[in-house]
């Protein structure tokens, strides 16, 4: 997509900034001098001659095209971050956090999107305690074919996995357990009494969502109980 932008139900995404479109919004949206000139040129409408409905200082009543998004980030420097030692970005292959790329020991195999909340638990973890490490992506079961080449590397092919040292680690607990091996724990570790609970309960948590929305119900009343458990599962979170 142009600008490594999604456009979904009004809502532009652009590297963790959300810029709301006026259409959903009661206030005008504040826009730059290169996204008024777009809106009020019809080449950038599409070819269509008649004027949005708005003044170009006024809330914006449509969803900007491709073009008037790309002028809107040329115009704001929206995509202008540094990616390998600024802040977290999900776009990012290389995270150094200052340090020479000489230093870098672990590569994080996650998925292309930032959707997998396992990949997730190894992200965070490895950005909150700053180790410099690369990035593969790669894709899920769920949206499409897996790469070959990660196969190769891991033939399960499921995700986390992580490469320490030229040695491939996968399952998430064993990586991170693998981490504050190596690296030390961020506060309390994997086996603190205070921290074996919350993952009993994550565990716990994922069964009960997973076999409510993700298993076939075969029998009258099983997606009730299902849903039940999942709602027990959530009053012990909470």
């Amino acid at each position: 997509l142009p600008s490594s932008m999604l456009l979904r139900r009004g809502v532009l995404l652009s590297s963790g900034a959300q810029v709301r479109l006026a259409s959903k919004r009661s206030t005008p949206l504040p826009m730059g001098a290169a996204v008024r000139r777009a809106m009020t040129n019809p080449q950038h409408r599409g070819g269509h001659s008649s004027a949005p409905d708005s003044s170009p200082a006024g809330p914006l009543r449509a969803a900007l095209s491709w073009e008037q998004l790309d002028a809107y980030v040329a115009e704001t420097g929206l995509l202008d971050v540094d990616r390998v030692n600024g802040p977290t970005n999900s776009q990012a292959r290389l995270r150094l956090f200052g340090q020479d790329e000489a230093s870098v020991r672990v590569t994080l195999y996650r998925d292309n999107h930032a959707w997998c909340p396992y990949c997730q638990k190894i992200w965070l973890w490895l950005e909150e305690k700053q180790v410099p490490y690369k990035i593969e992506k790669v894709t899920m079961f769920c949206y499409g074919e897996k790469e070959s080449w990660y196969k190769r590397k891991v033939p399960s092919g499921m995700l986390p996995a992580l490469e320490l040292d030229g040695r491939m680690i996968t399952e998430s607990d064993v990586i991170l357990a693998e981490l504050e091996s190596v690296f030390g724990a961020l506060h309390k570790g994997m086996t603190d009494p205070a921290v074996v609970p919350l993952r009993r309960l994550e565990r716990l948590l994922f069964r009960a969502w997973c076999n409510w929305l993700c298993q076939p119900n075969w029998f009258p009343g099983e997606e009730k109980r299902a849903r039940k458990e999942f709602e027990r599962a959530m009053e012990i979170v909470e």
